[in-house]
């Protein structure tokens, strides 16, 4: 009897939407949790629906890389593990509430980040550049350091 090698039958992976960002303590997502019941207040009577977002997933986007398959976040972390290694640590100050895309007329509302040193910045181009050697491409727009905290939606007509 000469064995039969079986086809492997499992369904290819999906792709994953993948993005990079930066963690938050217990301490900071309750300063944001604070924020985030001061704009529930806010609307509170208005027609204006909002969705906060929930606290432990409160986070500092870096990058959006879209579509990545399973197979290649390998990469990715061996890119973020190198280049985190060589960032010293920074501490996270808000110095304002802002929105998109337009501040007047906000989608997203968001805690702003202030970087005097630009060290977000600077960690944020290295990352950029370690996953390009990898052939991800990364966000070409303006960096905003930001931390979303809700999303407003208008029910429209009644």
């Amino acid at each position: 009897m000469t064995d039969v090698e079986m086809p492997d039958l499992a369904p290819p992976a999906k792709p994953v939407h993948a993005f990079l960002a930066v963690g938050l303590s217990r301490e900071t997502q309750a300063e944001l949790g604070a924020l985030q019941q001061a704009l529930r207040d806010a609307v509170k009577g208005n027609a204006v629906g909002l969705h906060t977002v929930p606290r432990r997933a409160l986070s500092l986007p870096l990058h959006d890389l879209g579509a990545v398959h399973p197979a290649s976040l390998e990469a990715v972390e061996l890119a973020v593990t190198r280049t985190v290694q060589q960032h010293s640590g920074f501490s996270l100050k808000f110095d304002a509430v802002g929105g998109f895309p337009d501040a007047d007329a906000p989608i997203q509302v968001h805690a702003q980040l202030a970087d005097p040193k630009a060290q977000l910045a600077a960690l944020r181009q290295a990352l950029g550049e370690a996953l390009a050697g990898y052939g991800f491409a990364t966000d070409a727009r303006a960096f905003v350091p930001h931390v979303p905290v809700a999303r407003l939606s208008d029910p429209g007509p009644p």
